[in-house]
């Protein structure tokens, strides 16, 4: 069977590996900082946890090729929870 006789596909949707290796470096040595003893210190005011999950917002936003979904579209594709669970 030739390449001709293959259906044809749509590729995956996967995230460029320029992207997939700038969300490994910010789940690896951001994200651990924002949620650092987070149990501990947990911020129950409304704008202490707005300013937690700005910085990843702003990260995901910053991204070429994703900065046109909504902030759930980003982390779907993305792979990526929310700062905090569902703050």
């Amino acid at each position: 069977m030739g390449a001709a006789a293959l259906p044809h596909l749509p590729p995956p949707v996967l995230a460029p590996p320029m992207l997939s290796t700038k969300v490994l470096a910010f789940t690896t040595y951001v994200r651990p900082l924002l949620e650092h003893n987070s149990v501990i210190w947990f911020p129950y005011l409304k704008s202490d946890i707005e300013l937690i999950v700005k910085v990843q917002r702003r990260f995901t936003n910053r991204l070429n090729g994703v900065s046109e979904l909504s902030y759930d579209g980003r982390l779907k594709l993305l792979n990526l929870e929310r700062v905090l669970g569902n703050c």
